[in-house]
C-alpha cells in the first residue's frame, strides 16, 4: 500500500507540473500494486480529462465511485460533467 501511495504522490507532482502523461504512468503503476484505490482512479479520470478524453474520464471516475460510493468529489464531478458545466479537472489532488 506504501507503494501504491508513493505511486499515487509522484503521480500528484506530475499533474501540477502539467506532464499528465508521466502522472498517468505513476497512477497505472499505483493500481498494479492496490487495484481497489479509489483515488488513483479519479486522478486518473482528472487526468484523462485533461488530455481530452472525456469517456475514459467518466469511466475512471464511475469506477471511482464504484469502489467508493460515499466519494462526493467524484459524484459531484460526474453530475457537473452531466450537467455540462464541468470546467476543470482539479479534484482528486489530495
Amino acid at each position: 500500500m506504501n507503494e501504491a501511495m508513493r505511486h499515487l504522490s509522484r503521480s500528484l507532482r506530475y499533474f501540477y507540473a502539467g506532464d499528465f502523461r508521466e502522472s498517468l504512468k505513476e497512477v497505472d503503476l499505483a493500481l498494479e500494486l492496490q487495484p481497489d484505490l479509489a483515488l488513483a482512479y479519479a486522478r486518473r479520470g482528472s487526468i484523462y480529462y485533461k488530455l481530452g478524453d472525456v469517456q475514459r474520464a467518466t469511466i475512471n471516475w464511475n469506477l471511482a465511485l464504484r469502489l467508493d460510493p460515499e466519494y462526493d468529489d467524484v459524484r459531484n464531478i460526474l453530475k457537473a460533467l452531466h450537467e455540462n458545466r464541468l470546467k476543470t479537472a482539479s479534484m482528486f489532488e489530495e
